[in-house]
């Protein structure tokens, strides 16, 4: 009989053992449900902020390629007026020989 109560103490201290392990299983699940939904929510932001980020990207690389564009046309007119102010010089360059042939005569 000393051994029947024992082992019915045993399988009570177990089964209190188990219990007790259980319990700390339960809230520590509970705990990692909640940062789960924390980081979640986190994760949710940074993707969000992730697809802000790249609109705008998309929207500067926009400006950048409008003001590429802007630059190229400037850089032609630039260009042309170059070729045109050399002309003038060289024009009047000539007209000065011209004038001054003139006045020697």
């Amino acid at each position: 009989m000393d051994k029947e109560k024992r082992g019915k103490q045993l399988s009570t201290l177990q089964i209190e053992e188990l219990t007790q392990k259980l319990r700390i299983l339960k809230e520590q699940k509970s705990k990692l449900g909640i940062e789960a939904a924390e980081l979640a929510k986190k994760r949710k932001r940074l993707n969000e902020k992730v697809k802000t980020l790249r609109d705008e990207i998309s929207k500067i690389k926009k400006e950048r390629d409008e003001l590429n564009k802007d630059v190229k046309k400037l850089k032609q007119q630039r260009e042309k007026l170059r070729v045109e102010i050399t002309e003038k010089v060289e024009e009047i360059k000539r007209l000065r020989q011209e004038l001054n042939a003139l006045k020697e005569k």
